[in-house]
């Protein structure tokens, strides 16, 4: 089974979730998912499979070299944004390539230290806040996590 899905001619470029759900066409309501691998019923009606990348996907400075986590990802550009002043916000981009479509969507970290190694600021969250989950990720896909 296919589906023809067309975009808009004025989709603003970017990064897309391809989510899919499945319903009864009498009542429609939806069935569950249950995970294949354990039968646990999963969370939600709707399921993220895919990301689509409209245009092109945007770039962070290369990081030489680049260096792999696992066989799930090569981190390949990183960017701080930032003025670098106590108490401001600091912007980090995040250039992943997809090596594999990995079962578990993973969580990362970025921490600051200071010159002692001790914690400073922290953000650990999934990619894009969960907006694009490892799980859906494509061999060859490039991800920019700002």
């Amino acid at each position: 089974d296919g589906h023809t899905l067309a975009l808009a001619d004025d989709a603003a470029p970017g990064l897309y979730q391809l989510v899919l759900s499945f319903y009864d066409p009498a009542t429609f309501e939806p069935l569950a998912a249950i995970d294949a691998r354990t039968g646990e019923r999963l969370p939600g009606d709707e399921r993220k499979i895919a990301l689509v990348q409209v245009g092109e996907a945007p770039s962070a400075p290369a990081l030489e070299p680049p260096f792999t986590f696992g066989e799930v990802a090569r981190l390949s550009g990183a960017f701080l944004e930032s003025d670098s002043a106590a108490g401001r916000t600091a912007r980090i981009h995040l250039q992943w390539d997809a090596l594999t479509t990995p079962l578990e969507a993973y969580t990362t970290f970025v921490h600051i230290v200071d010159e002692r190694g001790e914690l400073v600021a922290q953000r650990d969250r999934p990619p894009l806040d969960g907006f694009a989950p490892t799980n859906t990720w494509q061999p060859g896909q490039r991800i920019v996590d700002v």
